[in-house]
């Protein structure tokens, strides 16, 4: 059960010569005006696809570095290859930059709407489109299920959720990426990631997120018990690690279904699940108060 894995950094390629040490230097001492470059370059029309198509290969992971550390520091999907990984990360680049810089990225082309469409103070944004019932989404993170029981109570000790609800949005919003970063250690990733986050905390699946938070020294500790006491509980882990935990068992590859009237997620089996017969709690179904619709879990076994 000691078994673990580390995720490594994302690698700043190595320059040569005066014009490598340039761009390092531009790099290291001009990053807010590298970034504030791009944002200004994304304001033009069909800029996301222009970035996730041109951006040279050679300052790909400076910017990721940059402009998401968060995604720089994940360890590469399993299976993956470096070009697959490489996609990836043009693509949340791109995402970042016309977040950051108010546009709306793919749609970046389509002409404005008359000034009466537009949008009004007071008036909330239009919602994202619902996903469809039978759309299928791929996960890292599937073993988040694991913390269901103890989720109630840590969302009401952080201060986020009162009487069976979040206190607002950004409450629901911080706890997704809190669970992230109880299970990977990093309180960021690319939005595709995140759904079970989301649909854990009362959101929809489609709704954005903020592109990382800062934790805070409490939630760090909150969070660190919180996986010492499922480790102490679940006796059969013995002496393990928050990093061996999470690595064996949270940090897993998985299936969600969007159904008529709920979510069903299928986990992929790992090597330690022999001990999933001695864990002491259920999470078969997950429904909390704020949730709208539940998740049927299975956890696959090989």
């Amino acid at each position: 059960m000691a078994a673990k894995t580390h995720a490594s950094k994302a690698a700043l390629p190595s320059d040569t010569g005066s014009t490598g040490g340039a761009r390092e230097r531009m790099l290291a001492e001009q990053g807010p005006w590298v970034a504030a470059t791009l944002r200004g370059l994304a304001a033009g029309p069909g800029a996301r696809a222009a970035l996730a198509a041109h951006l040279p290969d050679t300052m790909l992971s400076r910017l990721v570095t940059l402009l998401r550390p968060g995604l720089a520091a994940l360890p590469p999907r399993p299976g993956s290859t470096e070009p697959d990984r490489q996609r990836h990360w043009r693509e949340a680049l791109a995402a970042a930059v016309c977040k950051r810089a108010g546009t709306p990225g793919p749609a970046a082309a389509v002409p404005h709407p008359a000034p009466a469409q537009q949008a009004v103070p007071g008036v909330p944004a239009r919602e994202p489109d619902p996903l469809p019932e039978g759309e299928r989404l791929a996960l890292l993170n599937a073993g988040m299920v694991l913390m269901a029981p103890y989720l109630p109570r840590l969302f009401g000790v952080l201060g986020l959720v009162a009487d069976g609800a979040f206190t607002d949005t950004a409450a629901a919003e911080r706890a997704a990426l809190l669970l992230q970063f109880a299970v990977t250690g990093v309180a960021s990733a690319p939005e595709y990631q995140l759904p079970l986050n989301k649909l854990m905390c009362g959101l929809a699946a489609e709704a954005p997120l903020p592109l990382a938070i800062e934790v805070t020294e409490q939630e760090r500790a909150t969070l660190a018990s919180l996986l010492e006491a499922m480790i102490a509980t679940w006796s059969a882990l013995g002496h393990t690690s928050i990093d061996g935990f999470r690595h064996a068992f949270l940090v897993r590859q998985g299936e969600l279904l969007r159904g008529e009237e709920d979510w069903s997620l299928s986990v992929a089996p790992g090597p330690f699940d022999m001990l999933m017969d001695r864990l002491p709690w259920s999470f078969s179904i997950i429904r909390y108060p704020w949730m709208k619709q539940p998740i049927h879990v299975t956890w696959q076994r090989t």
